[in-house]
Formats: C-alpha cells, structure tokens, sequence
C-alpha cells in the first residue's frame, strides 16, 4: 500500500472527508521532521497545489488536530504541529526553536507510567506529551557557545 493509500485510507477510518487539499497537508505533516508551523505547511503543500489557500490548510489542520492524526504544539512563539502519533518525546531547543522526534518504545519510562496511571486510576489515556528542553547538537556545540558568550551582554 502506498502512502497515499495509507493517507487516505486513515482519513476515512477517521470519519474525515477525503480532498486532494486534505491528503496534501496531511502528507506534508506525515513527512515533516521539523514539526511546521501552520504557514510553514501552507507554503509546502503551496508547491503541490499552487491554488490551495491558507484557510483550506488551517481548517485541514484544526480537523486533523480533532481527529488526532495531528498534535498541535504550543509554544511561546506560536504553534507548531507534529505528525508523529506514536508516543515520543519532543526535544526542544531553546536557542534556535528546532523540534526533534526522540522515539520511545513499549518498556520506556513514560510508557510504562502512563500504564501505570492508567491502571492505578481507571483514567483512559487518549494521548500524551513530553517536551525535553535543552540545546540541540548544533547549538551545544563549542564553536556556538563561544559565539553565544561572546554575543551576550
């Protein structure tokens, strides 16, 4: 099966009516590593569907958020949106904003907690976030703590 046979077949399972509009973001989201803001969506299925417009691409998003096929991400300087819906871990940096997926498995810590919520509780856990703040390897590099220090006042 393909991935636009998996798309669609997903959004149908979801009770979501099919469009080219919405296949296209929800691609785009699928494809993403870089957890997009909604204009960075707009500008990428943009390049697919040169007439879509950035309503089409908000209300897509706000459909596929309720769905649950997509976890939007708020941060202090705006939202971003995450197509990963299996459990992981955001990696945030907190000097250049980037966003990196850290997969957890089945025996990992926050798994194994949400289980036991879960179970101690009676709680039916739909879904679940960690955000780990720090500096991405790019950032916490030597050559970019000398610039930071050296640019600071």
């Amino acid at each position: 099966m393909t991935l636009n046979e998996t798309m669609i077949e997903t959004l149908r399972e979801r009770g979501i009516r099919v469009t080219a509009q919405r296949i296209a973001v929800a691609e785009v989201l699928a494809a993403a590593l870089d957890h997009p803001s909604a204009q960075d969506v707009f500008e990428r299925v943009k390049r697919r569907l040169p007439h879509i417009t950035r309503a089409t691409v908000y209300n897509t998003l706000r459909v596929l958020s309720e769905k649950g096929l997509v976890q939007p991400l708020h941060f202090r300087n705006g939202t971003r949106y995450d197509g990963n819906p299996l459990p992981h871990a955001n990696l945030v940096c907190v000097r250049c904003g980037a966003i990196t997926d850290a997969d957890i498995d089945e025996n990992d810590a926050i798994t194994r907690l949400s289980t036991a919520l879960a179970e101690s509780s009676g709680f039916r856990i739909i879904g679940q976030r960690l955000d780990v703040y720090g500096f991405c390897p790019r950032c916490a590099a030597p050559s970019s703590r000398r610039r930071r220090t050296a640019t600071a006042p």
